[in-house]
């Protein structure tokens, strides 16, 4: 299996050496701590966090050291065309909130199929609290149709730096932390796996986020 499925190799070139530039940034501007990265398959699997900022992808990409294809809602495309083909470099997959995204699906099974690695936000947009909204079922739909595991990540801090009423990047403290991968095999026998395995990415999510909270403030 390649180190870097399912993108051509220029963009393999650009995300080591961007994630090297932010991998800096971070650490000197956000003082990013990870922990539990040794929990992550060397396999494909879709990663699924909290979401409380734009920052936090970059962030996953740092966190995770490998490249990730978000799927990202089409609203924020057409604001700059820089921007829209920076995004489509990267291997974004552009996902509509007003219809039903089989095409975007489609492409991220094809990703995960090619040991590749599917990131997303079951909340489905950026809040300002843990909890303001019920997540989504797509990260464990994307899991059961692929078979690759789901890998809670959960980000503390980045609700600070740059929150959904900020206008601005501030200098704040982000922690990240993997859980254990949810792996679809444990849950096919369940009356509603989907529902089964969201809930568990919930669950584990709710603990790694309060320990994160507990670490910025010790």
């Amino acid at each position: 299996m390649p180190a870097e499925p399912g993108l051509p190799p220029l963009v393999r070139g650009a995300v080591r050496v961007g994630r090297a530039g932010a991998s800096i940034i971070a650490r000197r501007a956000f003082d990013l701590h990870v922990e539990g990265r040794e929990r992550l398959p060397s396999g494909p699997f879709v990663l699924a966090g909290n979401h409380y900022s734009h920052l936090d992808p970059p962030i996953g990409y740092v966190a995770v050291g490998r490249p990730i294809r978000y799927l990202a809602v089409d609203e924020i495309y057409g604001l700059s065309n820089a921007f829209d083909r920076l995004l489509l470099f990267f291997g974004t997959i552009p996902m509509s909130r007003r219809r039903a995204p089989l095409g975007a699906l489609r492409v991220a099974l094809e990703h995960l199929d090619a040991g590749g690695i599917v990131g997303l936000f079951p909340e489905g947009k950026r809040v300002t609290t843990w909890g303001d909204e019920e997540p989504r079922r797509g990260a464990a739909w994307l899991s059961l149709g692929s078979g690759a595991p789901v890998v809670p990540i959960a980000v503390s801090g980045t609700d600070e730096a740059f929150g959904v009423e900020a206008s601005r990047i501030s200098r704040a403290p982000v922690r990240v932390r993997f859980g254990t991968a949810i792996r679809p095999e444990s849950f096919i026998d369940h009356v509603d796996p989907i529902g089964a395995m969201t809930g568990e990415w919930r669950g584990q999510i709710e603990s790694l986020i309060d320990v994160r909270y507990a670490l910025a403030d010790s």
